[in-house]
């Protein structure tokens, strides 16, 4: 089989949605820091802004999956990456998420240590759409069978923060907090 690499540069563009949202921002930030902090505080803000939205996006062009005969190797930007061997990988999944701004999936790898890890460039979401994303992890799972032995390959059971949804965790610690909350002016009026 060839080798698969999946390249952020070939994937991220500039999006001008992103861009209105970005510039939306900094026009809000540039009107709170310039008539509250002054123009000292203005530059420190705005200059800072734009440095960490340039190297975000710089980061995520030069993001990298390559897959291959040693294994997986994720990059993310920085260095050459990290690989991870095809014994090392016990299960690969897609994992999406449904926000409010909309939907996005990626593929992930689960290792014998039961961490999971994401594949830079291998994703697509309602910003980046990608019409081959499954075609891609079908690739990615045909390599992973291909080097691994049947026994090797198994969903391990998942883990309790896998296992409890955001919604619920937030409901979860409302209710703590409500609770503490009632429970300490209860006990501040006795």
């Amino acid at each position: 089989m060839n080798e698969l690499s999946f390249r952020g540069k070939d994937r991220y563009r500039v999006s001008w949605g992103g861009v209105a949202a970005v510039g939306a921002g900094l026009v809000v930030e540039a009107a709170f820091t310039l008539f509250r902090m002054g123009f000292g505080w203005f530059c420190w803000l705005f200059g800072g802004t734009l440095v960490v939205v340039a190297a975000c996006a710089a980061l995520a062009r030069r993001s990298v999956t390559t897959v291959g005969a040693d294994g997986i190797t994720v990059g993310w930007g920085l260095g050459q990456g990290r690989t991870y061997h095809w014994h090392d990988i016990r299960w690969l999944y897609v994992w999406q998420q449904d926000a409010g701004l909309g939907s996005a999936s990626t593929v992930r790898m689960i290792l014998t240590d039961g961490r999971h890890r994401s594949l830079t460039g291998l994703a697509s979401s309602s910003v980046y759409p990608n019409p081959d994303f499954h075609h891609d992890f079908a690739r990615v799972v045909q390599w992973w069978e291909a080097s691994t032995d049947p026994a090797e390959r198994f969903r391990p059971p998942p883990k309790l923060r896998h296992r409890v949804s955001p919604q619920v965790l937030g409901l979860v610690i409302g209710l703590v907090l409500s609770v503490a909350v009632v429970l300490g002016v209860v006990l501040a009026h006795l």
